[in-house]
């Protein structure tokens, strides 16, 4: 007996070392230092931005680090003004297409928006990496003393699928929606912070990804948003939530997404109502890719609303999203943000003077020539010598 305890605490022991010595290696490495870094607090969307916090991200195609300024109210602000002070807000809630992780604030489209509207209006970045609609609607009520004028919900297909992973919403036996504050388990902070946690979701996706070709001889990546596995209690994906899109897109989707479709439109409605209420505007915006705008045609055709679609702007723009992520990227941005400054259908489309756009292009041509000999130069001088 005594044999067995030593043999196993030496295991232990073992096991132990290696996951730090894994972890310094990692660290030293770097590769998942913008997934590491990121500060989240404790909210009743399960997880918020820090306040007064640098945090980074990394540029998924030119490899460089992203500085992401958070002001005193948790939103990504790089002006000297914090959020609560602004005027007329134009407020963009949304998930990573909107907070925009992946490039420099002055490339993101809410930031274009917000030079076009100075100085009668403000553009604002409500978004969170990973939120959906039911996060997104919390994070908008823990705002809405600001001085918002118009409020922008950009719709993302896993949006629907979002509010059955989070299960922070219920429907009440005469179709209102209630919320519910589940317990946060700290053990999901700590584990978002080491490096290791990364490399292993890395390492099982792409388990999954090999036997899936070697039981279909399709090789496809399925990429996975960290976000999406640290924000929440239940992001374990199970089968059921893996099906969800498909089955809501089905010819006779089961009982359960059928449920499910009507709670988002019902908190949808609520939203919308509550928002209005307040004497603001209240506009979707659907995120211009095929899955998208086919989920939102079907969702949104009883929904009482202004639903904007942006997919015909994108059809001949062929390098709008980053060569190894599936977001939108720098010239993506300018699209949009193109395409709001310029679409009637807005409610505050006339509070954006014009621009031009040429010279923005040109500055996002300039910054991917410039970064990768400025990135060979700082390698080149730091060699001893």
């Amino acid at each position: 007996m005594k044999n067995i305890l030593q043999n196993s605490t030496l295991v232990l022991v073992a096991i132990m070392l290696s996951l730090v010595v894994a972890e310094i290696a990692l660290r030293a490495d770097g590769r998942y230092q913008d997934l590491a870094s990121q500060l989240l607090v404790p909210s009743p969307a399960y997880w918020e931005r820090p306040v007064n916090e640098i945090d980074f991200g990394k540029h998924p195609d030119l490899n460089v680090p992203i500085e992401i300024r958070f002001d005193r109210d948790g939103v990504r602000n790089h002006s000297e003004v914090s959020t609560r002070e602004e005027r007329n807000i134009i407020g963009f809630f949304g998930d990573s297409y909107v907070e925009n992780r992946r490039i420099e604030d002055r490339f993101s489209f809410t930031s274009i928006l917000d030079l076009a509207a100075r100085p009668g209006a403000r553009v604002v970045n409500y978004g969170v990496d990973g939120y959906g609609l039911d996060q997104e609607y919390l994070r908008y009520k823990k705002y809405e003393h600001h001085d918002i004028h118009d409020v922008v919900y950009v719709f993302c297909e896993n949006d629907l699928s979002n509010l059955y992973e989070t299960g922070l919403t219920e429907m009440t036996k005469n179709g209102d929606i209630t919320f519910r504050v589940p317990s946060i388990n700290p053990l999901y902070r700590l584990m978002g912070r080491l490096h290791f946690t990364y490399l292993v979701i890395t390492a099982y996706y792409k388990v999954r990804m090999l036997i899936d070709f070697l039981s279909t001889g399709n090789w496809t990546w399925k990429s996975v948003s960290f976000i999406d596995w640290l924000n929440y209690r239940e992001r374990f994906h199970d089968q059921y939530d893996e099906s969800i899109t498909s089955d809501f897109l089905s010819l006779n989707p089961s009982a359960r997404t059928t449920r499910l479709s009507e709670k988002f439109l019902v908190l949808l409605e609520k939203w919308k109502r509550e928002v209005e209420a307040s004497q603001r505007t209240f506009t979707v915006l659907v995120l211009p890719w095929n899955l998208d705008e086919t989920v939102a045609t079907k969702l949104f055709r009883d929904f009482d609303g202004n639903v904007i679609h942006s997919i015909d702007f994108f059809k001949d723009c062929e390098n709008c999203i980053f060569q190894n992520d599936r977001h939108w990227n720098e010239y993506g941005n300018e699209r949009i943000a193109e395409f709001i400054m310029s679409g009637g259908s807005f409610p505050f489309h006339n509070k954006f003077k014009m621009m031009n756009m040429t010279n923005l292009k040109v500055g996002i041509d300039e910054y991917y020539n410039e970064l990768p000999r400025r990135s060979r130069r700082s390698a080149t001088t730091s060699v001893p010598r």
